[in-house]
């Protein structure tokens, strides 16, 4: 006999005033704004109105007086909170997860922010408004969740023991310490991935030749996965030393001894390669969290930086209709940006320059960073770790 269905009851979310049918955080808080929140909860606003007492309800869009409501919601019910745990470390050499990543974890990353509405009246992310001011990010936000959601769906199968579908939707699973056969199968995944997204907010990539194709997306590669995995830790990870590898995986300092305990090959000089990359990690990793942190990026300037970044050609050996638009797209792109600056008047920003040119720094920070990384990776196939074979060696050499 079929079970019955159970009637959902909508219910006022307390703090935005929308419908929910499901209670956040133990209360009547809807998604959205458990999503505000557990991005927000360490980080400082300035308010609106510099009232700090701006009304709470339908049309909230004051960030500071909307935390200070939810953090009062919560510490008069703490016995109904559940914020998200992080696990204490555990033995790295049992290769076991160091923390959990949640269904609201994945949200934060995939989703887009709560930031994106223009005119401050507007309260639903995606209104009218927003798509006629800035269509090309409102698309970048989606093509940028169905890249997320490939990834996950991806690195989850690819696992020696795969959650269950439920679990992988719902969040329910592990961040693993990469190794270097699970970044193998995630690099190859991450290039597919990348084609696909090149193509879907881009509709002039998708017609470009197989070589321009490929040339673009390899030379985005390294500056995408170091600028977005470091972008999202900020949201999950408090150790600044840690920073994700992949979707699903972390690179840190403690995970280098493990690291290549399933490199094939029997040359490789492995004592000389832990001890580089070690040193990388503790150089490097935790200056790219820094930086990250101190911008404070708002998702949608995030996103104009990985397009900005997708189409910075010039250099390459690649078609005049290639250069063509990608000096089409950076001016639209910058437009937005612009548009963006505009509207955001709770940030007060009426001379924005400054903020400008402090994201487009970002983008010399990655070539840099891009350019060491060739350079790591040569030096790890003259240790034999890598071969000609090992994706990201290859496609140095190709872009």
């Amino acid at each position: 006999m079929p079970r019955p269905k159970t009637e959902k009851t909508e219910r006022r979310c307390l703090v935005c005033g929308g419908t929910t049918q499901v209670a956040h955080l133990g209360l009547d808080i809807c998604r959205a704004c458990t999503v505000f929140y557990r991005r927000s909860r360490d980080r400082k606003y300035a308010c609106r109105s510099n009232s700090n007492n701006c009304p709470i309800g339908d049309g909230v869009n004051c960030r500071k007086c909307r935390l200070r409501e939810m953090e009062r919601m919560l510490a008069a019910h703490p016995h109904k909170t559940k914020l998200p745990v992080v696990v204490a470390p555990v033995v790295i050499e049992k290769q076991e997860p160091i923390t959990e990543l949640d269904a609201g974890d994945h949200a934060l990353m995939s989703s887009p922010s709560t930031s994106i509405t223009s005119p401050p009246e507007c309260s639903a992310a995606w209104n009218t408004g927003t798509q006629f001011q800035r269509p090309l990010l409102a698309k970048l936000q989606l093509c940028y969740r169905s890249l997320c959601e490939t990834r996950l769906t991806a690195e989850m199968a690819l696992r020696k023991e795969p959650p269950s579908p439920l679990a992988v939707v719902d969040g329910d699973f592990a961040v693993l310490p990469a190794t270097y056969l699970t970044m193998e199968s995630s690099n190859k995944v991450f290039l597919t991935a990348l084609l696909h997204f090149g193509a879907a907010a881009f509709p002039e990539f998708a017609a470009f030749t197989s070589e321009d194709r490929w040339t673009v997306v390899t030379n985005y590669f390294n500056r995408f996965r170091q600028f977005e995995g470091a972008y999202r830790s900020d949201k999950k990870f408090d150790d600044l030393n840690r920073v994700f590898a992949g979707y699903t995986m972390y690179f840190c300092p403690e995970i280098v001894e493990h690291f290549w305990d399933d490199c094939p090959n029997d040359v490789a000089n492995l004592p000389e390669a832990k001890r580089i990359m070690e040193a990388k990690f503790k150089r490097d990793l935790r200056v790219s969290r820094v930086g990250l942190r101190r911008a404070n990026l708002h998702h949608e300037e995030f996103l104009a930086l990985l397009a900005l970044m997708f189409w910075a050609t010039e250099g390459l050996n690649v078609s005049d209709e290639v250069t063509r638009t990608s000096q089409q797209y950076r001016e639209a792109i910058l437009k937005e940006l612009h548009n963006f600056f505009r509207f955001r008047d709770e940030q007060k920003m009426d001379d924005y320059a400054a903020r400008l040119g402090e994201l487009l720094m970002f983008l010399q920070v990655y070539e840099q960073k891009s350019v060491a990384l060739d350079q790591h990776f040569e030096v790890m196939r003259l240790l034999n770790v890598f071969s000609d074979d090992t994706v990201v060696y290859r496609i140095t050499g190709e872009s």
